[in-house]
């Protein structure tokens, strides 16, 4: 809390009755009582939790009042991103603002900077989804063991790479009341990327007005994507698969001309972090079948990076085959995959510039924590 401080001149109080004395000493009261109010109003406070990589540092943000005691950890993608984005620096999942929306339906939330980002300690080019899961295990822990948090339902809230880590979490923790997932992937692998592949080639060639020029790229680098996927799938040891990729692209690229053949390099690079293997050999089934609390999962429609009504269904139907029926899928009309609302037309078309979390996606948060039964914990 920012206390303000001001600079009057010394002021002595005139000569009063001991009435007009005690109506003074009312107003001071009263006065003080209620700023004291306001400020309490918004209780916004940073945290610093120690854990076994150091320190994770974030913003917890306490509801006024709440018929459920409910608290979300948010959990955002793995590289780059403090506590107030899930994305990237220009598209991304506002934080700050669903925090806020959730606050209004009683809500509290906690969300952080990710391990080596800003206040949190750490090495986040060696993060993977899995460090990530151990850092969210670890925000758990602190708040569950917290007297202060003893009545509070307790989960998790992840978007997109920041959801498979919260189903990393959730799925050796029966603690965990509850989990939300924006924009999750249900398949794998190729089966799953290849959407990303597709849509990336489709807006190019709608941007340039080459759409013959984009599909004959896309059929190209989808041949080669494949390939290097089957390399995920050969081998468990990452410097292995480091091996595989390059030998690959060695081979791919040996015909092509010096200026081709660098692009080619840079445009897989990626592929042979840590983090990008660990998040290509993701297997979801693996966690989601596991995972016996009330889940909630929502995509948008107009999302390019993970395709709604596929992904939705895989995530429900291995939930529910694995006893879990407390599971809720719905995919929100005109939502992209950083949640906001898009107008008809193109995707960068927004159809409030003001509304920074899609007020769909929130409504429908809060109307499924007042539905659903956290009795478990």
């Amino acid at each position: 809390m920012r206390l303000l401080h001001f600079n009057f001149p010394i002021w002595k109080p005139p000569h009063l009755t001991t009435k007009a004395k005690s109506w003074f000493l009312f107003s001071i009261v009263f006065l003080t009582t209620g700023l004291s109010f306001a400020q309490q109003k918004d209780i916004a406070s940073t945290i610093n939790i120690n854990s076994k990589q150091g320190i994770i540092a974030g913003t917890l943000l306490l509801a006024d009042k709440a018929t459920k005691p409910i608290l979300v950890i948010f959990v955002s993608s793995v590289i780059g991103n403090n506590r107030d984005i899930s994305g990237h620096k220009n598209s991304f999942v506002n934080f700050p603002a669903l925090a806020e929306r959730l606050k209004l339906c009683g809500i509290s939330s906690f969300r952080f900077d990710n391990r080596g980002i800003e206040g949190s300690t750490g090495n986040n080019q060696t993060a993977t989804i899995f460090t990530h899961a151990d850092d969210v295990k670890a925000i758990y822990q602190y708040f569950k063991s917290n007297k202060k948090f003893k009545n509070f339902k307790i989960g998790l809230l992840g978007h997109s790479e920041g959801a498979a880590s919260a189903e990393v979490a959730a799925s050796n923790n029966k603690d965990i009341s509850f989990l939300i997932l924006l924009s999750a992937q249900g398949l794998s692998g190729w089966n799953f990327f290849k959407f990303q592949t597709e849509m990336y080639y489709k807006n190019l060639g709608e941007m340039i007005g080459e759409k013959k020029l984009a599909d004959s790229l896309y059929q190209q680098n989808a041949g080669i994507q494949k390939n290097l996927y089957d390399s995920l799938n050969r081998y468990k040891d990452y410097n292995k698969i480091r091996e595989s990729i390059k030998s690959y692209i060695n081979l791919k690229t040996d015909s092509l001309s010096h200026s081709s053949r660098s692009e080619m390099e840079k445009l897989y690079t990626a592929w042979q972090s840590s983090q990008q293997i660990a998040l290509k050999k993701f297997d979801p089934k693996l966690y989601l079948s596991k995972i016996k609390c009330p889940i909630l999962s929502l995509n948008g429609d107009r999302d390019y990076s993970v395709e709604g009504i596929t992904n939705l269904q895989e995530i429900e139907q291995v939930a529910k085959k694995s006893g879990n029926r407390h599971v809720t899928t719905k995919l929100l009309p005109n939502v992209d995959h950083y949640y906001r609302t898009l107008q008809e037309g193109p995707i960068w078309n927004l159809l409030d510039k003001k509304e920074l979390f899609s007020s769909l996606a929130s409504e429908t948060i809060c109307s499924w924590f007042e539905n659903i039964k956290l009795d478990k914990q």
